[in-house]
């Protein structure tokens, strides 16, 4: 490069006139030459270093899809078990749930509160009620184990509502609390845990 500057340099008024000498001809062909040779080497090494780039994000690509498709498949396979007609297979889903999900989905959550509410079966309500706990920032949740225990009346299901607010230490459990007591229905075992929760807010 610095020998074709010279030159350029050297014979600037021929240059000026468009009058190119054989020699630069000469000077500058050699200066192709050498630059072409450089990216013939250079080239190789940028496409392979390409290709592994293309190879790592094309992986990449796959595995979310299919981490998705996979969350997907057992997102589906979970609610079909939440929305059966065995308790059997419905305490399976919940347990499934339980056990897989660290995050919050909030298809199976809304199933789970579902079956809080209004199943038949009191196991199954009673072990919707402890999945739910692990997403005690959901605010959904939480509203909806303060209402579950406002219309509860049985026994079991009232003593394990009771204790996860308390648990989670629901301010806004207390005066469901006092009526818990307050009602002459409940059983002693209902009422003592109910003033254990009231205790356990102060």
């Amino acid at each position: 490069m610095i020998e074709l500057e010279k030159y350029i340099r050297k014979n600037r008024e021929a240059f000026d006139n468009d009058h190119v000498s054989a020699e630069f001809d000469l000077i500058f062909e050699k200066r192709l030459q050498s630059m072409n040779q450089s990216q013939k080497r250079i080239r190789p090494i940028y496409l392979r270093y390409a290709g592994v780039a293309a190879l790592l994000l094309l992986a990449i690509v796959i595995t979310r899809i299919n981490g998705n498709n996979f969350l997907e498949t057992q997102t589906t396979e979970i609610l079909e078990s939440l929305s059966a007609n065995s308790a059997g297979d419905r305490l399976i889903g919940i347990h499934k749930f339980n056990e897989l999900y660290k995050k919050e989905n909030q298809r199976i959550i809304e199933a789970v509160i579902s079956i809080m509410h209004n199943d038949d079966n009191t196991n199954a309500r009673i072990a919707a009620i402890k999945s739910l706990v692990k997403f005690q920032k959901n605010e959904v949740v939480r509203t909806s184990l303060i209402d579950a225990l406002e219309n509860e009346k049985k026994p079991l299901v009232q003593i394990e509502l009771i204790r996860t607010l308390s648990f989670l230490e629901e301010k806004r459990a207390h005066p469901i609390f006092e009526n818990v007591i307050k009602d002459p229905n409940n059983p002693s075992v209902v009422v003592n845990n109910a003033i254990s929760a009231i205790n356990n807010l102060k």
